[in-house]
């Protein structure tokens, strides 16, 4: 939890990271889960009371991190806030731009990619049940996709705390132990991610031997082409994304960035120094983070 972030009782966040001003009610499950949005205390992203992040599936898998906001702009402290309503949910993996607003009792199944949306969910479909095959991924392209760009979030993340954060947080012992600990929770956080992509990846041969022995589950060739991608060098792509370096990604942006930032004034911490960056410098800082997320989602689709 960020500076001004902030949750009431009986609130679950295992594996979830809140940037500033982020706000939970009280009977909240959001676990595996990064939230950004809003300008201040007053103007800040809010999860309702009685609000679910559900992060399992009826596969039996975890590959279902949700992104509300982003890093490459949330960090900025500049993005209109989030609004999730009270007694709803979000089914994971999900990405959510800023300035959603979903109405209280709502669930969300899919992705919300539009700023300033309010959620308006579908009409119900015709009652009944469906046939299910545990096991068989459907939606599988949009599990590894968001789960690559979420991973990228995290690297970016953890670039900021190195690069930037670290002016703030190695004045005093205290100061650079928050800062170690801020890095060792995100590397689990990081190494969690991957064991879940990869638990699910292993599972992907089973799902292909379903779609080929009962034709009647009408996957496109795509989705089995894409089956077979991921089997072959799934593992290998996750490992990339997480292991390779990226010090030297947006290195142009990056430096113009760290020389505003190297002149920030600091007698005022943290989230004042970040308030008065300029225009440049933040679309700099942006893009510097945003082409570390692009590195590691692209992995997702290279070989289409």
């Amino acid at each position: 939890l960020e500076e001004a972030a902030s949750a009431a009782h009986a609130v679950g966040l295992k594996q979830t990271i809140f940037l500033p001003f982020v706000t939970a009610g009280s009977l909240v499950n959001f676990c595996d889960a990064l939230v950004a949005g809003g300008t201040s205390r007053q103007n800040h992203s809010e999860i309702g009371s009685a609000y679910v992040h559900f992060n399992f599936t009826p596969h039996q898998d975890k590959a279902t991190a949700s992104l509300v906001g982003d890093v490459p702009r949330g960090v900025m402290l500049d993005q209109p806030p989030i609004f999730l309503g009270g007694q709803g949910g979000l089914v994971g993996p999900a990405r959510v731009e800023f300035g959603t607003i979903v109405p209280a009792g709502h669930v969300v199944r899919g992705d919300l990619l539009t700023q300033g949306q309010v959620y308006r969910p579908p009409p119900p479909r015709a009652g009944g049940t469906s046939a299910f095959r545990q096991g068989l991924y459907r939606s599988l392209r949009r599990v590894l996709v968001n789960g690559m760009v979420y991973i990228g979030n995290l690297r970016a993340l953890r670039l900021w705390y190195t690069q930037v954060r670290a002016r703030f947080m190695s004045a005093n012992p205290f100061a650079a132990a928050c800062q170690a600990g801020a890095l060792r929770q995100l590397d689990l956080v990081l190494q969690e991610r991957r064991k879940r992509l990869l638990d699910m990846i292993a599972r992907l041969p089973q799902s292909l031997e379903l779609a080929l022995a009962e034709p009647e589950t009408n996957l496109p060739p795509g989705l089995i082409s894409l089956h077979r991608q991921w089997i072959e060098r799934g593992a290998e792509r996750v490992a990339r994304a997480v292991e390779t370096e990226v010090d030297a990604v947006g290195a142009a942006e990056r430096d113009l960035f760290l020389t505003h930032w190297e002149r920030a004034d600091v007698a005022g911490g943290y989230l004042a120094a970040v308030r008065h960056l300029s225009p440049a410098a933040r679309r700099a800082g942006t893009a510097w983070l945003k082409a570390v997320v692009d590195r590691c989602a692209i992995l997702a689709d290279d070989a289409e």
